[in-house]
């Protein structure tokens, strides 16, 4: 197995243990969602294809 080189930044692009990686994100406003809320909110944005999150 080969050591975890984790995100970095090339030139260009990232990558994400030496792959090629591309950040697809998206934005929730968490203190306007009731906390029952976050799990189904949270598995919406990553049935979407995001892999970033911001708050």
């Amino acid at each position: 197995m080969s050591e975890r080189q984790g995100l970095r930044t090339e030139s260009t692009h990232f990558t994400l243990d030496g792959a090629p990686f591309r950040i697809l994100g998206g934005s929730i406003h968490y203190f306007r969602v009731p906390r029952a809320y976050w799990k189904d909110r949270l598995l919406k944005l990553k049935a979407c294809g995001l892999n970033t999150l911001t708050t």
